[in-house]
């Protein structure tokens, strides 16, 4: 998202990005800057989470009001929650002790059937 320069030429945009610490990465920036273009054509959210892996309502609740807030005032035809992965062994120290003391689920959750699912369904709800 940080290299398009315009959206000159889209019939529609995709926009996604990962959920960290409750915010969503880069989402709200890149709609702003480019949100005249974004007002001409259909788009379609998604965030990347642990809030699936839960199975609280409240946390799935809650991702997708950052999806929505993100990309707001924006209307989507499509968006979706899925669920991500954490490595810790990617983490910094100080990353693996909040992921401990919050007991976060740890491992790849990423369910790439349905990841495939939402996708073939975009052309039609885009009118692409």
């Amino acid at each position: 998202m940080g290299t398009v320069t315009s959206l000159t030429g889209y019939n529609a945009v995709v926009i996604g990005g990962p959920m960290y610490v409750g915010k969503i990465d880069g989402m709200g920036k890149f709609a702003k800057r480019h949100s005249t273009e974004l007002a001409r054509v259909p788009v379609a959210g998604f965030v990347v989470c642990l809030a699936p892996v839960t199975k609280d309502p409240v946390d799935r609740e809650y991702a997708q009001k950052a999806l929505r807030a993100s990309l707001a005032p924006l209307q989507q035809v499509a968006e979706m929650v899925f669920a991500g992965r954490l490595d810790p062994a990617k983490l910094s120290w100080f990353q693996k002790w909040m992921i401990k003391k919050a007991k976060s689920p740890v491992g790849d959750f990423r369910d790439w059937t349905a990841i495939a699912a939402w996708a073939r369904e975009l052309p039609g709800k885009m009118g692409v």
